[in-house]
């Protein structure tokens, strides 16, 4: 990611592979482009979006229905009847096998609930109780698809999906005690958090940490809030894809901006169509990005980039089209 991004520090290099102990983001020696098409690099100009995408369809008292487009080919599964809860609080697991979700009894004061696994069919396997919810607090995966990252009794901990055994939260800092947006790298390696006006990017060991203010960001000054809504990290621990503040009881889910952590300054993404805007972003391991566009008419579209910010490929979003129940809600290369 060299040209693209000297548009926000001109000659400032890029450096793309890191450590995951004892590195600040984006600190180790640039990997070589790839010459020839592999499973991560984006070579010559696809077709379809490489990797999978993870669409959701829920409303209360219908199946939930979720969507995976892999390279271009749809599968739908269903996970049973979806809940009041699960209209607000229904997270993909790493493999898009399973969701997590907080059953609340009171989804309307947003009340602590029951954390519960989904598994296609409809099964529900409770594996933590007392569990907040709400905005920026709700389950996160770990990466290895076997703990999910939850608010037990106001106190974050990692529990162990198969039996439910909770453990002390990983070292390092961690979202707020009224929640706060926490994500992963795909590579598993690094994590970003969002604070209230600063976002904070940390080794998987919690060293390195990195962290950065938003609060100059004219978003800041609105009643929306900073944008500080973290949605995806980089595989070198460098960027952040930032959405709108956290919004009760619903998460945020939109991604309109790239943070630098080794600047400090955004990104400059593709433009869009007048009264457009970018409303995903996903980071790929070869350096690259998924970008999604919106038209105020619904129109979605993915733009695909090059790890040097050119673009690659342009291609309509034909999952979700308006009107239409579905949200684009991860990506996996």
């Amino acid at each position: 990611m060299i040209e693209f991004r000297r548009n926000i520090v001109a000659g400032t290099a890029v450096l793309v592979v890191a450590a995951v102990s004892g590195c600040a983001p984006g600190t180790g020696d640039r990997a070589q482009p790839a010459t020839t098409a592999t499973g991560t690099s984006m070579v010559t100009s696809p077709t379809a979006v490489p990797g999978t995408l993870v669409y959701l369809d829920v409303a209360a008292g219908r199946p939930i229905t979720m969507t995976t487009v892999t390279d271009g080919a749809a599968r739908r599964t269903t996970f049973g009847t979806a809940t009041r809860s699960d209209e607000h609080v229904l997270v993909p697991s790493p493999d898009a096998t399973r969701l997590a979700a907080v059953e609340s009894p009171d989804p309307d004061s947003v009340a602590p609930g029951d954390l519960v696994v989904i598994s296609a069919g409809g099964a529900r396997h409770t594996v933590a109780t007392k569990v907040m919810w709400g905005g920026g607090s709700a389950p996160v995966w770990m990466p290895d698809g076997q703990h999910v990252i939850a608010a037990v009794g106001g106190q974050w901990r990692v529990i162990d999906v198969a039996n439910g055994a909770a453990t002390p939260y990983p070292a390092g800092p961690r979202p707020g005690a009224d929640g706060g947006y926490l994500t992963w790298s795909t590579n598993g390696h690094w994590r970003a958090i969002g604070g209230s006006t600063d976002v904070t990017v940390t080794a998987a060991d919690g060293t390195g940490e990195v962290k950065r203010s938003v609060a100059s960001l004219p978003e800041c000054r609105e009643a929306a809030g900073c944008p500080t809504s973290v949605q995806a990290v980089s595989d070198d621990g460098r960027y952040v894809a930032l959405g709108h503040m956290n919004s009760d009881p619903s998460r945020v889910t939109e991604a309109h901006l790239v943070l630098d952590m080794r600047t400090g300054g955004l990104v400059n993404l593709p433009p869009t169509a007048p009264g457009g805007s970018v409303d995903r972003v996903f980071f790929r391991p070869d350096g690259g990005m998924v970008v999604r566009t919106v038209t105020n008419d619904g129109r979605y579209t993915f733009v695909l980039l090059r790890a040097d910010g050119s673009t690659l490929a342009t291609l309509p979003d034909t999952t979700q089209q308006h009107p239409s129940g579905r949200n684009l809600v991860t990506y996996r290369p």
